[in-house]
């Protein structure tokens, strides 16, 4: 198994890609990071937030029923036009609630959305099934204008949120070529195909749940111990973000992997389990440590005045982040099973949980206590996910074999 793994083409394309966007969005954020204010990184941080939790739900519901069924090149139109439609609604609300605000980060982002998502459709799609050289070419193009955009911050060319306004519009102009390029109809609608409607709404309900509490949770922290406390979450966030694609792009790659072993035997997706969650806890496991204690001085390099921030948080984001590693692969095999039902009442359990435990240590203990929970929830969560992936395997392969 490990040696299939080493020997895929697409798994080092998908590395480089992802290189390529840890990068990229590194070069942004920490020149937003160096040169803000704390409040206004703040700000940053809520827009990075939406835009993150609007294209990972988007991705849930178009994305990943077409990768846990082998997907097929004329079912790709379905998904496309799926996502247009989601990520064109959440723009426009996002839009006016920045104008509502007064919050330009999130005005830039709800104008921005729909091309981005269409971005990320590509690029999912075409890392894990389709032309793995697509996502390649579109992650180098707006690497350089991201880093380019990066640079005129840094330097005091430009102001943050034109900075942001680079970052956003060249993505989503990016997305649109790539696309319009592949043939791909970008026709904001959600058709009845072959996808069916029943697994996207489940599994879009079970990222809502779950990211939907992390964001509930992050706006939560941020009216109760105000935006320099979201801030220095940022700040810490900042530095695991290239780890944090790392594992969201190792998810994605999983679950067509998981996919085909089940298809095999119990045996066979149990191997596939195994080998995969090693091979993720190889990668991310030591870069997380040396990011956890990084020396100070190469911390004040990266972030400025706001490593006195960060640095308070960024073991337990850290540890948080490790956790989070080690539920891709549970989490993926879910996905491979087509377990909707059962991911949705498990995330939905810990969502509950995570969000009145987190907001309750905002109240009595301030960012570290937030950070530290943050850190315990994970942790309870990687041991529940895990359980329940065994128990679900056990199920789902039992009923197959009995059959």
């Amino acid at each position: 198994m490990l040696k299939e793994i080493m020997r895929s083409r697409r798994v080092y394309v998908g590395v480089a890609t992802n290189a390529l966007s840890s990068l990229g969005n590194f070069a942004l954020s920490i020149s937003l990071a160096r040169v803000l204010q704390i409040s206004e990184l703040g700000e940053f941080a809520v827009a990075f937030a939406l835009y993150t939790f609007c294209t990972g739900l988007v991705r849930a519901a178009a994305c990943e029923p077409l990768l846990a069924c082998a997907p097929q090149r004329e079912m790709l139109n379905s998904g496309m036009q799926r996502s247009s439609f989601l990520s064109l609604a959440f723009g426009l609300l996002i839009l006016a609630a920045g104008a509502a605000l007064s919050m330009p980060y999130m005005m830039v982002l709800g104008a921005s959305l729909h091309g981005l998502t269409i971005y990320d459709f590509s690029k999912t799609m075409n890392t894990a099934s389709f032309n793995r050289k697509i996502p390649l070419v579109q992650e180098a193009a707006w690497f350089l204008v991201s880093a380019g955009a990066g640079c005129l911050v840094l330097i005091g060319a430009i102001g943050g949120v034109y900075g942001f306004l680079i970052w956003s519009v060249s993505g989503g102009m990016i997305g649109y070529v790539s696309v319009a390029l592949q043939s791909l109809s970008m026709r904001p609608q959600w058709r009845n195909s072959q996808l069916g409607t029943g697994n996207a709404v489940a599994f879009g309900a079970d990222y809502v749940i779950g990211s939907g509490a992390n964001q509930v949770t992050f706006n939560l922290v941020g009216a109760i111990a105000g935006l320099a406390a979201v801030g220095s979450l940022r700040a810490g966030s900042t530095l695991l973000g290239p780890v944090s694609i790392v594992i969201g792009s190792a998810r994605t790659l999983a679950i067509p992997y998981l996919t085909r072993g089940i298809a095999e035997s119990a045996q066979v997706a149990r191997s596939r389990t195994w080998v995969s969650a090693a091979v993720i806890a190889a990668v991310s496991l030591p870069l997380l440590a040396i990011i956890a204690f990084l020396p100070s001085g190469v911390g004040i390099l990266l972030l400025g005045d706001n490593w006195s921030h960060a640095s308070r948080v960024l073991p337990y984001l850290a540890l948080e982040m490790a956790f989070i590693s080690m539920t891709t692969i549970p989490f993926a095999g879910f996905r491979a099973l087509l377990a909707g039902r059962m991911t949705v009442v498990i995330r939905s359990c810990l969502a509950l949980l995570r969000v009145s435990v987190v907001v309750y240590a905002a109240v009595v203990g301030g960012i570290i206590a937030v950070a530290a929970t943050m850190a315990a929830m994970s942790g309870l969560g990687a041991v529940v996910w895990w359980v329940g992936y065994f128990h679900q395997m056990r199920k789902t392969l039992g009923r197959v074999d009995a059959g």
